[in-house]
């Protein structure tokens, strides 16, 4: 982030960041893939990150950190596994999702299946 404030943001959003993750792709591992249970899993933090993003465009923020890139894969990840609902289950990540591949640096590397693999997710 710019400055402590953003920061300390992404330290303090981090953890939530990180339980997602886990909460998420955990499962993945363990041969028996269900996806309505990891979403169920999911919601709780969803809730709190949503809520935290509510007057931000980044996770930190108004400017894009590490941390945006780490949830923003696993926001993608819960959109596959969501079988590409996420956006209606979740309404208030759209415009976030949308914001990231929009952005003119990440956006041609996105649109090149040669520079972005976009799946496999976690060994699914």
């Amino acid at each position: 982030g710019k400055g402590p404030i953003e920061h300390s943001n992404v330290e303090m959003m981090w953890a939530h960041v990180q339980k997602l993750k886990e909460v998420s792709t955990y499962p993945c591992y363990g041969g028996d893939l269900d996806e309505h249970g990891i979403l169920s899993a999911c919601v709780p933090v969803l809730d709190t990150v949503s809520a935290w993003m509510t007057d931000k465009n980044w996770i930190a923020g108004e400017n894009i950190t590490w941390l945006d890139f780490m949830f923003w894969e696993n926001l993608e990840m819960l959109d596959f596994l969501a079988k590409g609902q996420f956006d209606e289950m979740y309404p208030a990540f759209s415009a976030y999702r949308k914001r990231f591949v929009t952005n003119p640096e990440f956006a041609k590397i996105w649109a090149s299946d040669d520079k972005c693999m976009k799946s496999p997710f976690n060994g699914d």
